[in-house]
């Protein structure tokens, strides 16, 4: 009788162990669906502190006279953003462009056969009847083929965007008269060890005082795949 109890005191004392195992294993699995979810609302957060900090800095050169391209700073909770600032009317428009200038444009960027993306470009084109054809340079990397870093810089040597005038000059001929002005936002958290991600957005000035500003384009990348062209601070 002695020995059955003996028995059954080890068959509790194994039963509670394996509860208390349980427990234990869910309690862990708790504690790191919680810590998931708390590092995904974070990024989520920083995300739209990113694209909040470039219509704050298309609304400062909209309304500054003194406007210049240079990276600013916008604090959120999530902490600092940086943003800077781009002429989109000085890069090469795909729409609009001799063949010699999108021919060079490729062979900056290391494509092997730059004439032939020129003239690839040049048959939509003309196949448009006037038409811009493209949209954006993602329709022009899906179009050609494009991968790798290739695809990811020519973001930073082509526009699908034509720009009236020079963006810097909005502030001097005032917000009725912005109409067609063309600027590339960047934005990024100053502590890249958070979340080393860069949201892109083009907006167009309208001249409209009840939506002033339009947003044509947008994207997010990381840098670290775009090799020597991902410097955000161009």
């Amino acid at each position: 009788m002695k020995q059955e109890n003996g028995f059954a005191t080890i068959a509790i004392l194994a039963f509670l162990i394996g509860l208390t195992s349980i427990a234990v294993a869910l309690t862990s699995r708790s504690i790191h669906l919680m810590s998931t979810v708390k590092k995904e609302t974070a990024r989520e957060q920083s995300r739209l502190d990113m694209r909040s900090a470039t219509r704050f800095e298309a609304a400062r050169y909209l309304n500054s006279e003194n406007a210049s391209l240079s990276s600013n700073y916008v604090e959120f909770s999530q902490g600092r953003v940086e943003v800077s600032a781009s002429n989109e009317q000085h890069k090469i428009d795909v729409n609009r462009a001799e063949f010699m200038d999108i021919e060079a444009a490729f062979e900056a960027l290391g494509d092997i056969n730059p004439s032939q993306s020129a003239e690839q470009i040049f048959e939509a084109r003309n196949a448009s009847n006037g038409e811009d054809i493209f949209r954006s340079i993602d329709a022009v990397v899906v179009y050609l083929g494009l991968e790798g870093e290739t695809a990811l810089c020519l973001h930073e040597a082509l526009t699908a965007f034509a720009s009236t005038f020079d963006p810097l000059q909005i502030g001097r001929r005032g917000r009725t008269d912005s109409s067609g002005a063309i600027l590339n936002l960047k934005s990024r958290l100053a502590d890249t060890r958070e979340m080393d991600l860069v949201f892109e957005e083009i907006v167009v000035f309208t001249g409209d005082k009840q939506r002033p500003i339009w947003s044509v384009y947008e994207r997010y990348f990381r840098p670290s795949e775009m090799g020597a062209c991902g410097d955000t601070d161009q």
